[in-house]
């Protein structure tokens, strides 16, 4: 369904592009992820990766509360990394060094399609 739904989306409708990228040249954290969301549902991890590493990232620590949600529907107390402080502070510094590195070097900037 996510599938069908993206083909329509892509093919039909324009996406706006990021403001900040607009108005400044610099590429924020999250420029591409709409094309990295793209590309994983598309199946192309590769891609995914090239265009945002932090769309895989973001469904990992989501995966990870999902299944602590799971565990709690049940019941069951388990509670993980994703809520420790130190994950928290050290997923900013990492997203901020990110995006400092991504405005740098090409490479890390999204790939634009045409």
């Amino acid at each position: 369904m996510a599938y069908l739904f993206s083909l329509y989306v892509f093919r039909y409708i324009t996406l706006p592009s990021c403001y900040l990228y607009e108005l400044t040249g610099i590429y924020c954290p999250g420029c591409g992820c709409t094309r990295a969301v793209y590309a994983l549902i598309h199946g192309d991890v590769i891609l995914s990766l090239k265009q945002n590493p932090l769309v895989i990232v973001s469904l990992a620590a989501l995966f990870v509360l999902y299944i602590e949600l799971v565990f709690r529907a049940f019941g069951k107390k388990l509670r993980t990394f994703v809520h420790s402080k130190y994950f928290l502070w050290g997923a900013f510094i990492a997203i901020m060094i990110y995006t400092v590195l991504r405005n740098i070097f090409p490479q890390l900037a999204p790939i634009e399609l045409v």
